[in-house]
């Protein structure tokens, strides 16, 4: 007897909000199962209502559920748990996550169809490194020659005009390409071409997808928002592990269950039909487990999904892809100041490239912001404390820059630099440090030969009643807008519904 209508594998975003609409919009008995300890996969936070953690549980709880390294510190990090209160007095996000539209997300909206709220804090102003000065973008369009101004609006006006479906020609185009196909003019050209970089979070123009960055901004775009006036990025206030407990509470309110400390070994195939898992739990004294379910869902990245499904139940060209699938790393530090560095653009993002070590596609893009200021919540103590982040996105793959320590110490070293320079108090107002490393901030590239068709699909395409959701299977969009995607596009899948009708239409 199947003692579940649908067993999920992973309590991550991809595997929540598909539990979630299959419970609530379609009356399935659903059962998730997590690893870890926690809920969150990589959107888990740290801190506050998220807990307290001694380092060797914080540093299992990154490592296991977000894939993230400590790398360096300064102090240690136990003196950063014990003496600087990390937990007590901040809330930390596992990475650099980033809110694609702003409050009207795709998974904000999705959890108001739910009765959920999860309140966003939107960043203002977008600045870049101009004759050795941040500078507003915008203002940077200002300086340009009039013929230049109206190019730009121009191309701006094309791209919109573009359908999802239409843009998908685009998919295995970079970004410089696209652009010298749609304008002349150098300084339009460039201006695109760093957007693009920065939103899809690759070094190299010729890494970024022309199509997924053409879906990313008419979203955002037709939100009426937009960067650098604020309202196209954000932070989910109080940590983005909120997403997570929106989509858990709707499971279990409509009769689901989830349960954490509970590994999948394996999924349980038979005449070619997924009957259940094999589970594990317990660390130390283990015991096992077999869920018999009508359907499976993997939540794990797909180019780890031969761990729990063997290989001989792929065709050839699915594995193919599983195998092909190129995730995007990077090096994060989490920096705790005195006082903000940046004053006059205190919710600003800031983007420079960095001197120093290369890394493919030529020089790495370095961006930071005060998250705190942006997002008030996550310093808890009421003292004026600034949280800073950076991000630096690293190759996985022929090269594996994320392995290299040596180029990630130099380029942990470079930004330090950077920080130093651009700030002659920053060793005077820092009070700590974490850098850490991830192996997956983004699922899939948003690379040409990556994204689009390329990624395996949110079905089996022999086993009727195998799903894969999360974010290396189909979906638009960068990050977490993308996982909700693959997570509505999964459950439209199992139930042979359109829950997409759940968002905006351009949002689906």
């Amino acid at each position: 007897m199947d003692e579940h209508d649908v067993v999920i594998i992973g309590a991550g975003m991809g595997g929540l909000i598909t539990g979630a609409l299959l419970a609530a919009l379609d009356n399935r008995k659903v059962l998730v199962l997590e690893k870890e300890s926690e809920i969150g996969g990589r959107i888990i936070s740290f801190g506050g209502p998220h807990g307290s953690y001694t380092e060797k549980e914080y540093r299992r709880l990154m490592q296991g559920a977000a894939g993230v390294h400590i790398v360096r510190s300064e102090p240690s990090v136990a003196e950063i748990i014990d003496e600087h209160k990390l937990f007590e007095n901040f809330i930390l996000d596992s990475a650099w996550h980033g809110v694609s539209a702003g409050s009207r997300n795709r998974y904000s909206v999705l959890a108001k169809a739910f009765g959920k709220s999860i309140p966003t804090v939107n960043q203002i102003g977008l600045l870049v490194r101009h004759e050795g000065e941040f500078v507003e973008l915008s203002e940077i369009v200002k300086g340009w020659p009039k013929e230049s101004q109206r190019e730009k609006n121009r191309v701006a006006a094309e791209r919109f005009r573009l359908s999802q479906k239409e843009s998908a020609i685009y998919d295995h185009v970079d970004i410089r390409t696209y652009m010298e196909s749609m304008t002349s003019d150098k300084l339009v050209q460039d201006y695109y071409v760093t957007l693009a970089r920065f939103q899809m979070c690759v070094n190299g123009e010729r890494d970024a997808s022309a199509g997924e960055w053409i879906r990313c901004n008419n979203m955002t775009s037709a939100t009426g928002s937009h960067l650098t006036g604020g309202g196209g990025m954000g932070d989910v206030a109080g940590g983005f592990k909120n997403v997570a407990i929106a989509f858990a509470e709707v499971i279990t309110e409509h009769g689901g269950e989830i349960r954490t400390g509970a590994r999948v070994r394996k999924v349980l195939i038979e005449n070619h039909r997924a009957v259940g898992v094999e589970v594990e739990y317990g660390r130390h004294e283990r015991s096992t487990e077999t869920i018999h379910a009508k359907t499976v869902i993997s939540n794990l990245p797909m180019d780890t999904v031969h761990q729990i499904i063997d290989p001989k139940y792929f065709p050839d060209e699915m594995n193919q892809r599983v195998e092909h699938l190129q995730p995007t790393g990077g090096i994060l530090a989490h920096i705790c100041l005195k006082e903000p560095l940046e004053k006059g653009w205190p919710k600003g993002l800031f983007l420079a490239e960095l001197d120093g070590p290369q890394v493919r596609g030529g020089t790495p893009l370095f961006s930071y912001e005060q998250t705190s200021l942006i997002d008030p919540d996550r310093v808890l103590d009421g003292s004026n404390k600034v949280l800073l982040q950076t991000w630096l996105a690293l190759w996985r793959r022929d090269p594996d820059e994320s392995h290299d320590r040596e180029l990630v110490d130099a380029l942990i070293d470079s930004q330090m630099a950077f920080l130093r320079q651009q700030y002659p108090q920053f060793d005077d107002v820092v009070e700590w440090y974490m850098w850490v490393l991830t192996d997956r901030e983004y699922g899939v590239s948003a690379t040409p030969g990556f994204i689009g068709d390329r990624r395996p699909t949110v079905f089996h395409p022999t086993i009727p009643n195998l799903f894969f959701t999360g974010d290396t299977v189909t979906q638009t969009d960068v990050g977490t807008s993308a996982a909700a995607h693959g997570a509505i596009l999964c459950a439209n899948a199992v139930t042979g519904r359109d829950f997409l009708t759940l968002l905006p239409e351009f949002m689906r």
